[in-house]
């Protein structure tokens, strides 16, 4: 498993930005890390995310289309910031978060959207939109905000927390707004 990695090292939290596809023996690892008790922190937007979450049995998955924000934003639409976050983060010292090119998470049970058993802990603003059309602009059919973009759910022993923006740790976007801090 991925405690056998190394020797000797105990691993509680894993952090994953899939940019490949995963195999069965691949995703039975983290299916079985995460059950096990493990915190899973999967960070994505245009990759293979929704392959991890649909193994761990999730009825949660990254949307694919850009989340833009012509309203709150940093330099453009394309850079939303996030201020709608729990009282948790904010006691954290996470006044907003600052996303570069990122999309959302949706919530499709069966009978549509299903938030049970999930906590958002991040949403974008009302002004906020799924560019589902590739225009940059909002297109009336297109769905407006306020969306998720941090979710956190439990999965037998263990959690996850999906975050739709892997890029808020690079260099050029930790320091903005309180990326570092949610690291």
């Amino acid at each position: 498993g991925l405690n056998q990695l190394t020797p000797g090292l105990k691993v509680n939290v894993l952090v994953i930005i899939p940019s490949l596809p995963y195999q069965d023996g691949e995703l039975q690892q983290l299916v079985d890390f995460v059950g096990g008790g493990g915190t899973l922190l999967l960070m994505d937007d245009y990759g293979y995310g929704n392959q991890i979450l649909g193994a761990l049995g999730l009825d949660m998955e990254f949307v694919g289309a850009p989340l833009l924000d012509p309203y709150l934003n940093y330099r453009n639409q394309w850079f939303p910031i996030i201020t709608n976050l729990t009282p948790e983060m904010k006691d954290a010292g996470i006044k907003e978060l600052v996303l570069n090119h990122a999309t959302a998470l949706s919530f499709q049970g069966k009978d549509g959207p299903d938030m049970s058993g999930y906590e958002t802990l991040a949403r974008s603003s009302d002004m906020s939109f799924l560019d589902t059309y590739g225009n940059s602009i909002r297109n009336e059919a297109e769905p407006k905000g306020p969306f998720a973009v941090a979710v956190r759910a439990n999965v037998g022993s263990g959690t996850v927390i999906a975050v739709s923006d892997p890029s808020i740790l690079i260099s050029s976007m930790v320091g903005r707004g309180d990326n570092e801090k949610l690291l």
